[in-house]
């Protein structure tokens, strides 16, 4: 049985900047890509903020 979903992937920055191949491979495989931010750091940060 062969499944064709597809999904959307939400990448970190520094992820997508140390992963490009696998970025690449993602985009290949008909996915979505969202960026969920530059680091983890910031968004703790903004969470607390808020």
């Amino acid at each position: 049985m062969i499944f064709c979903n597809r999904t959307t992937f939400f990448i970190l920055g520094y992820a997508a900047e140390h992963h490009p191949k696998l970025i690449r491979l993602i985009d290949a495989a008909g996915h979505e890509i969202g960026t969920h931010g530059g680091s983890v750091a910031k968004i703790i940060f903004l969470y607390f903020r808020l």
